[in-house]
């Protein structure tokens, strides 16, 4: 009795961990790293105890594949910059991966309720929603949708997939045994999919309005068997909304869009000095350090000193080339870039054998871990996704609770 209760206690210290990440993690400035702190601390603790105890975790093959290449991604980057004489900061994106084996491996042993799990994101869509609306109306420092703490584009990222997430939770009211519960959470979903979408729209990142159509896409596949003029209908109402949005002045979303072209425009005029103008410059001068050191990269010393000498791509203390992808390939080379890929794949694997299964919870979560990686992929066309914490955090806490809450039902081992 008294290891069951201590197993208990533990299983309730980790959902409260979860807990604190979602809830905070908009609520309170960096918020989200209250919740992580106590997750990796805990993971760190809890699972070499449960390894030298010869617990088993009967993890699959896509599972221990995922976390191999989460270590290798860690460990290489980790010794890039080592051979780059990086500075310590640098070594963060490869450390957090690193932790992500042991929070993973936790939240397999001790899982969150899949119903519970939406739960805490709708709630995390709704703070998000009300507090960067708030801060955009009654702030002059949020001439954006925004919250402190928090980085724009990021908060544009997260609460835009959180609001997607929510419908992929409505399956599960089914498993509500009270009716006015059911009601409520169905009308909480929407609720919070209407506010984060139109939140992620007031926080004017262009780049983020990207994946809107391919999350859309997302959601119409996941229920177009079952639901075929619903999705239709959703469709048509997505669409019409979206055209009214535009042609609203009030919105600023075509003055946004124009913005765009007027940048490209001006680039083709020998004018850089742009949004868009300096992101193509830093797009070509991350090829041209890829090409001078294709396999390894480039020392954060060495960019940071090149682009001193280049005023199009000086922007000051940040060396932010605005795309993963070639962020990746400028600072790691050939090497870091196949690893990212490598993870967006891996992880793929993982979230298709959840979702080919019967059981609704497993197809919900496997489906929403797909359209958590097609957001990601989008991102990072335009955004360095992991570069900062909330959105390396964001995704590791959201891919190992999801592995965690569902198993395959098919060991393929």
């Amino acid at each position: 009795m008294l290891m069951l209760s201590k197993k208990n206690l533990l299983h309730i210290w980790v959902l409260f961990a979860i807990t604190l990440f979602f809830i905070l993690m908009f609520a309170v400035p960096k918020g989200y790293s209250i919740g992580a702190i106590i997750i990796a601390l805990t993971a760190i603790i809890t699972i070499p105890i449960l390894l030298w105890k010869k617990q088993l975790f009967n993890l699959s093959r896509a599972d221990k594949n995922l976390l191999v290449i989460f270590a290798v991604y860690g460990v290489v980057l980790s010794a890039i910059n080592f051979y780059h004489h990086n500075s310590i900061k640098e070594y963060k994106q490869g450390i957090e991966f690193l932790l992500a084996i042991p929070i993973f491996l936790l939240f397999y042993k001790y899982p969150i309720k899949p119903i519970y799990f939406f739960v805490l994101l709708i709630i995390a869509t709704l703070i998000g929603a009300i507090l960067g609306y708030y801060n955009h109306t009654h702030y002059s420092w949020a001439d954006r949708a925004t919250v402190k703490g928090v980085n724009t584009i990021l908060y544009a990222s997260v609460i835009q997939i959180l609001a997607f997430a929510c419908l992929l939770g409505l399956p599960l009211a089914q498993e509500i045994n009270n009716k006015y519960f059911k009601y409520i959470y169905i009308l909480l979903s929407l609720l919070a999919f209407f506010a984060g979408v139109c939140l992620s729209i007031l926080s004017y990142t262009r780049g983020v309005w990207l994946a809107l159509p391919f999350q859309a896409i997302c959601i119409g596949i996941f229920y177009f068997k079952q639901y075929k003029k619903i999705v239709i209908s959703f469709f048509i109402i997505i669409s019409i909304s979206m055209v009214a949005v535009y042609y609203i002045p009030q919105t600023g979303v075509k003055k946004r869009i124009n913005q765009t072209f007027n940048s490209l425009e001006q680039y083709k005029k020998g004018n850089s000095r742009t949004s868009s103008g300096l992101r193509l410059e830093m797009y070509k001068f991350a090829l041209n350090l890829a090409k001078e050191n294709p396999i390894l990269g480039t020392s954060a010393k060495e960019i940071k000193s090149r682009q001193e000498k280049i005023p199009e791509v000086n922007y000051g203390s940040l060396v932010h080339f605005h795309n993963h992808y070639l962020q990746n390939l400028a600072y790691f080379g050939i090497v870091g870039l196949a690893l990212l890929i490598f993870i967006y794949l891996f992880s793929f694997i993982v979230f298709w054998k959840r979702f080919k299964t019967d059981d609704m919870s497993s197809r919900s979560l496997g489906w929403l871990g797909i359209m958590l990686l097609v957001s990601y992929s989008i991102y990072s066309m335009t955004d360095v996704v992991f570069h900062r914490s909330i959105g390396l955090l964001f995704y590791v806490v959201m891919t190992t609770t999801i592995c965690g809450a569902v198993k395959p039902t098919i060991q393929d081992k």
